[in-house]
């Protein structure tokens, strides 16, 4: 992708916590792109580290996300040593959601609070970043993936190779994702239930 479309065809990377290994980051930046990770690995010493030292801060900022329905807090740790097999530094971002989850049981309104914990590694190159664009970064994963990924298998039928020749193959992909993009701005620019 690189060769093809540049190095600025994307800025960074959000990516999984199955790709925490330093010569895949070191790999990155060696392409000059920065990336954002979920540390789901709890035994990693750098989540360890968040952890503790941003157990005793003040959040760095609160705010309302009224596209997902939460309240917010954030904090962040900068300047962290990664051990993973990476020599750089990174920042950690941890966000706090809560929220009020409205459910019918046996006929009956209930409303629970709910509250959920995010952590998320970033390169040194994006410190620069409020962390809200961290969380925001963070959470646009899932929506790629949501979006993006569940429409084609489910309503364009990505998941069918009509034909095994790589040019048939690049074109039929090329024509879903054309059909997709177009349908989806259509949508959003011109459809009054989405907006």
């Amino acid at each position: 992708m690189r060769r093809v479309y540049g190095v600025r065809f994307f800025d960074a990377l959000t990516i999984d916590s199955w790709c925490v290994q330093g010569r895949f980051l070191t790999a990155l930046e060696k392409l000059g792109w920065e990336w954002l990770l979920v540390p789901k690995q709890e035994r990693m010493e750098v989540f360890q580290e968040a952890r503790a030292l941003s157990a005793d801060q003040k959040p760095v900022c609160e705010f309302p996300d009224p596209a997902r329905g939460r309240q917010m807090k954030l904090w962040e740790v900068k300047d962290l040593d990664s051990s993973e097999n990476y020599g750089g530094q990174v920042r950690v971002v941890h966000a706090e959601e809560r929220w009020v989850e409205h459910k019918v049981v046996g006929g009956e309104k209930i409303s629970q609070p709910q509250t959920s914990d995010w952590w998320w590694m970033a390169s040194k190159e994006l410190q620069g970043y409020r962390c809200k664009v961290i969380y925001e970064g963070g959470h646009r994963r899932w929506g790629i993936e949501n979006k993006a990924f569940h429409e084609l298998t489910q309503f364009y039928h990505l998941e069918q190779c009509y034909h095994h020749e790589p040019t048939a193959m690049l074109a039929q992909m090329l024509i879903l994702i054309w059909g997709f993009v177009l349908f989806s701005a259509y949508a959003l620019l011109h459809s009054q239930q989405i907006r």
